[in-house]
């Protein structure tokens, strides 16, 4: 069964932003900043449509952990005001974990649908590492 029948529009959705891009319908018009990301967009949404069966529980458990993860940096924000709570020394670079977790774990998605992360994106450009995006240039 194709992914297209497979995804509800809400994984599909979560599954674009897990991987950083835009849920936006396609731009009937020039539009130089959206051309990049459309581009690659559109291998997400063709990935989507056309993945395997036997690869639908693995994007679905991917999501399920990247839910979680962002779950888990959201209430790590209310551990951030203190560093020790009464026995407990609380481990201040937490946040920092849970993005790199974070981002193997999108990683790991994009590979399975075989398309790119969004580079353009600021998920996966605040100190995580990722290399700028290079645009070929058409001479």
């Amino acid at each position: 069964m194709p992914g297209s029948l497979v995804f509800s529009l809400a994984e599909r959705a979560r599954i674009r932003y897990h991987l950083g891009y835009p849920s936006l319908q396609a731009f009937t018009g020039f539009r130089l900043v959206f051309i990049p990301v459309s581009q690659r967009l559109f291998l997400v949404e063709k990935s989507m449509d056309n993945l395997l069966d036997e690869a639908v529980p693995l994007v679905r458990e991917h999501g399920a952990r990247l839910d979680a993860i962002n779950i888990q940096l959201d209430e790590a924000r209310e551990r951030l005001q203190a560093a020790i709570l009464g026995d407990i020394t609380l481990r201040p670079d937490e946040p920092e974990a849970l993005r790199r977790e974070y981002y193997m774990w999108a990683r790991s998605l994009a590979d399975i649908l075989g398309c790119p992360l969004n580079g353009y994106s600021e998920k996966f450009n605040s100190g995580m590492g990722m290399a700028p995006v290079n645009t070929p240039v058409v001479q």
